[in-house]
């Protein structure tokens, strides 16, 4: 059920995108709700007008006007009631089919958002008032007992809101209240206020609408970031976002069962439903239901939704009832050749479903059963969800040696390191030594097992970048004039150089010979050998340097960077600002350096890191995601994990399937990347994320933040497998260009593409 500014009702048949006109109203509709068990809908207008039909027939059963302008609908069945948000700060109750006014229930605020609880006996109100200088006169969600009299209907309680608040939503299992509005979060609360534990879902810009799946396990939320994010609210974390849309979400929806969800946007004329598995991996295919108007508001119907499944083949999946007749199956679909799978859910709870789940591999007899754990705490992958990625990985050439997650350490306490003033860098030695620069010109080598401070300092005059080469023999670091080396084992310094401009970023690599790549605020990169500290070669990127990385055999290195003189008060930067990923490719010191593939940004990069394996390339920064890219694929764009603010470091596991990020959103997000989906975050801290590292057994987590002189250390464990990381996939390959990258160009001699080993100047 859709409304939009032509002032027509209409009800749309999805997938056979079947038009029917319910009503022209009178002006432009603003809120459209169906009642719970599907009898009636009805719609509300600019004018102050609501209406209601029944659903069925689409025949009209009653209409009636109120104070103010509609702003927003929810409909009960037990009893059959309407509430009415207006602009006249109340909400006004009436009943149904006669349309008779039951209550006016009055707020501080212009009601925004109403909702009933699943049995009708609780009704949410969500209030905005006049917002000034000084903030808004409303914040706060009001709770009312729910009546089919006046004299029942009594206020419960006021949640107060951080920000003004602009959705709320009873969950269908009627437990739990979920809140969003300008503080960019989406609030968890007890439904009947009974305890004050709530859960906050951090949102990257401020949320306008929120969606309950109708087993109360998943949650969706749009608003000014312009894409729909689903949640896993038991686990409290993120499961995937849709692709963003042209404007602002101001509607969200899931089908009755939860296999689709439908969403529009603020001057968009479509509806866009997208099929959806509320599993790790989700569907991303999409359906289009054009219309000619503004859409405002959007409310699935039990029956009008039904989405073709994603998998296409040759067998079944069939799904059954336990209450039903045994083998009668409700729904037949297509699968994957040669894979059955059966699947019962029976029970019902706020926060698990008990699911059963049987799969059959009739091509090597593989059979695999699970029992749905609870979903109170985050649950690592299924194994049948192991088995569905590592399928899906296979076909993209990339594996992993055998199935495994992480999660936090429960048995080993997090450990504070403490500095006299900011720490600006981090990294671990292959022994497992934390090295940390600080801003009062100190390079500090922890021993990790007893966490003391092993050897004196070394002192320059600021550590702003620090690195140490994959063989541990080397230590590189810079005070952004100067970058020394040092031997590991003695401390004693190799040598330095100095840097024309401002030396922002340190990589190092091991082999014949050494190498220490550095890059600058003037967009190149120097390219140093060690221990003999001369200058191989020096390539340009065009814009700031601020991460490099070089594969793991170092025949790759990896410039991400970009120019912002704005400082980030520039949303929409120019193309001058080189908001790119450079990736080079050394192969020794008579070759020189060959440029393999420039992948653009949509805004600053401030990571870029190759996986231990070698084959793949992270990259993120202010564009609020982390980019996952296939290096044996010509860099091709696998995958994007979506964040909720800018990010500003990276760090991959032993394995090269876990992916830490930090930054903007204050919390470091651990992923599997083989799923696609946060394994968990950490605590959120004071201030931005600056760095954020593994040791080598990937046991430890090291991150430090912004104004901060506390390296934190946290214990993480790996689950399942075996030891032994992923499978090697050659790192090299012969051209370049694919989507999603800049194409490869063959460079000509002399060009600068192409550096000749001496020299030592830009080219």
């Amino acid at each position: 059920l859709a409304g939009g500014e032509d002032s027509m009702v209409v009800l749309w048949t999805v997938p056979s995108s079947l038009r029917r006109v319910v009503a022209q109203m009178n002006g432009g509709i603003k809120a459209v709700a169906f009642a719970p068990d599907g009898r009636y809908m009805a719609a509300g207008d600019k004018q102050g007008r609501v209406t209601a039909w029944n659903a069925d027939t689409c025949e009209g059963i009653g209409s009636t006007s109120v104070e103010g302008d509609v702003l927003s609908l929810a409909m009960a069945s037990s009893p059959d009631l309407v509430a009415v948000g207006t602009t006249a700060n109340k909400v006004v109750l009436l009943s149904l089919p006669r349309m008779g006014r039951v209550a006016d229930l009055l707020h501080e605020g212009q009601i925004r958002s109403v909702s009933f609880s699943h049995d009708g006996s609780l009704l949410a109100g969500a209030g905005l008032g006049l917002c000034q200088r000084g903030g808004c006169s409303s914040r706060q969600v009001l709770v009312w007992q729910a009546g089919s009299v006046p004299s029942h209907w009594g206020l419960v309680g006021a949640i107060p809101s951080p920000g003004s608040a602009r959705a709320v939503a009873f969950s269908p299992c009627g437990q739990l209240l979920a809140l969003g509005g300008q503080d960019s979060a989406v609030h968890i609360v007890s439904a009947r206020l009974s305890s004050s534990r709530t859960s906050k879902l951090p949102c990257a810009a401020p949320v306008r609408c929120i969606a309950w799946s109708t087993d109360s396990l998943h949650l969706a939320s749009g608003g000014e970031d312009a894409r729909v994010t689903v949640w896993d609210v038991a686990g409290e974390r993120m499961l995937f976002q849709l692709p963003r849309a042209k404007g602002w979400i101001c509607s969200v929806a899931f089908g009755v069962d939860s296999s689709s969800l439908a969403m529009c946007g603020l001057s968009s004329t479509e509806v866009s439903v997208y099929p959806v598995d509320l599993h790790p991996s989700a569907a991303d295919k999409k359906v289009v239901v054009n219309d000619e108007v503004r859409i405002h508001d959007i409310v699935k119907s039990e029956d009008e939704v039904k989405v073709e499944d994603e998998v296409n083949g040759d067998d079944d999946v069939k799904v059954y009832d336990k209450a039903a007749s045994s083998g009668k199956s409700e729904d037949d679909v297509d699968v994957d050749e040669d894979v059955d799978v059966t699947i019962s859910r029976g029970g019902s709870s706020c926060f698990a479903s008990p699911l059963h789940i049987t799969v059959e591999d009739t091509n090597v007899g593989v059979k695999l059963e699970l029992e749905q754990a609870d979903l109170r705490r985050p649950r690592p992958p299924s194994q049948a969800e192991r088995l569905q990625i590592h399928k899906w990985e296979e076909s993209r050439k990339l594996s992993v040696s055998a199935p495994r997650t992480m999660a936090p350490c429960i048995e080993r306490a997090t450990a504070c390191l403490a500095h006299d003033c900011d720490v600006l860098g981090l990294t671990f030695d292959p022994e497992d030594e934390l090295l940390v620069g600080t801003q009062c010109a100190a390079l500090m080598r922890w021993e990790l097992k007893t966490q003391q401070l092993r050897v004196e300092a070394i002192r320059l005059r600021m550590v702003v970048a620090v690195a140490c080469s994959p063989s541990g023999e080397y230590l590189a670091a810079t005070d952004g004039r100067r970058v020394y080396v040092w031997r590991r084992s003695s401390s004693q310094e190799v040598g330095h150089i100095e840097v024309e401009h401002k030396a922002l970023s340190l990589a190092m690599a091991s082999g014949k010979p050494d190498l220490l790549a550095v890059g600058t605020a003037s967009g190149s990169v120097q390219l140093v050998s060690v221990p003999d500290m001369r200058t191989i070669a020096t390539v340009q990127h065009g814009g700031t340097i601020r991460s490099l990385s070089f594969s793991a055999d170092g025949s790759l290195l990896a410039a991400g960077g970009g120019t912002d003189p704005f400082c980030g008060l520039m949303s929409h930067k120019p193309e001058e600002s080189q908001m790119k990923t450079v990736v080079w490719q050394f192969s020794s010191p008579t070759d020189g350096v060959t440029l393999l593939t420039s992948v653009p940004a949509p805004d600053i990069v401030h990571a870029a890191a190759f996986s231990p394996s070698g084959d793949v390339l992270a990259i993120a920064g202010e564009f609020n995601a982390v980019d996952i890219l296939l290096v044996g694929s010509d860099f091709q764009r696998r995958s994007e994990l979506p964040c909720t603010a800018g990010v500003r470091c990276l760090a991959w596991s032993a394995e090269s399937q876990f992916l830490a990020s930090g930054g903007e959103d204050m919390q470091i997000t651990v992923w599997d990347v083989f799923a696609e989906t946060a394994l968990f975050q950490l605590p959120k801290t004071s201030d931005w994320v600056r760095c954020v590292v593994f040791s080598c057994d990937s046991r430890w987590l090291a991150s430090c933040g912004y104004g901060s002189s506390v390296v934190h250390l946290h214990p993480v464990d790996v689950h399942g497998g075996t030891s032994g990381a992923l499978t090697r996939l050659p790192s090299r390959v012969s051209s370049r260009g694919s989507q999603g990258t800049e194409p490869a160009m063959e460079p000509e001699e002399g060009s600068p593409c192409t550096v000749s080993p001496e020299g030592g100047s830009d080219t």
